[in-house]
């Protein structure tokens, strides 16, 4: 899930895109037959993201594809291709994965950082200048100096568990999993227990997370949709 410039709220799932008007409260199903779109049924959005040019940018049945900023209100947008899956801008700086290796972009200059595992899909964000993998479910920091990921051993978040992780504050990360929302620290990570005030998931397993301009956080789960929590 991600919101755009205009206030939407894109939301991508296994059968389609889709865009929430939030003045309006309507659903919009986004898709073409060239990239697997909905009238061919295989449209499992992954990874969507806003740049900084205001463009939405996600991944759909193999393809990295891209909706420019000026169409993200038209009924039926122009859905473009990239070759590569952005990851974080900041500043003049760019990181992107492309045919699986992790790169960094600055000055137009292209820098090796990891090259991913490839029967895992990577969930991938960037907090407080460190770079958080998730592979197989399970968490590690990249150390760029020497190339390497570095595993981040814990005893609260199960193995083989995290599905999402979302940029919380300048140095917390949200992540979810298949049993329920944790909260990274510098200092520990703990879970947002079901009992907390404006905690009110009713399912355990998180399969995606975004915060909107509005301070709301956007939890997506398994079986019981899309909820908003302050």
């Amino acid at each position: 899930m991600v919101e755009d410039d205009f206030g939407n709220i894109w939301i991508g799932t296994r059968h389609c895109l889709n865009r929430y008007n939030k003045k309006t409260k309507l659903f919009t199903k986004i898709g073409t037959k060239e990239f697997g779109g909905i009238y061919e049924g295989h449209n499992d959005i992954k990874n969507l993201q806003k740049d900084l040019y205001g463009n939405i940018v996600y991944i759909c049945a193999g393809y990295n594809l891209k909706i420019n900023k000026t169409e993200l209100n038209n009924s039926i947008p122009k859905i473009d291709t990239l070759n590569y899956r952005l990851i974080s801008e900041e500043n003049d700086i760019k990181y992107i994965i492309e045919e699986n290796i992790y790169y960094k972009i600055h000055q137009n200059k292209k820098k090796k950082l990891y090259t991913l595992n490839n029967l895992c899909y990577p969930i991938v964000d960037r907090i407080d200048s460190i770079t958080y993998i998730s592979l197989c479910g399970n968490l590690f920091a990249l150390n760029e100096t020497k190339n390497e990921l570095n595993p981040i051993h814990h005893q609260i978040i199960p193995k083989n568990s995290i599905t999402s992780l979302k940029k919380f504050s300048n140095n917390k990360l949200l992540i979810g999993t298949t049993s329920g929302l944790y909260i990274l620290t510098p200092l520990e990570i703990k879970k947002v227990k079901s009992g907390d005030e404006n905690y009110l998931l009713k399912s355990d397993v998180v399969v995606s997370i975004s915060i909107t301009s509005d301070s709301v956080l956007w939890v997506g789960t398994a079986g019981h949709g899309v909820l908003q929590l302050n």
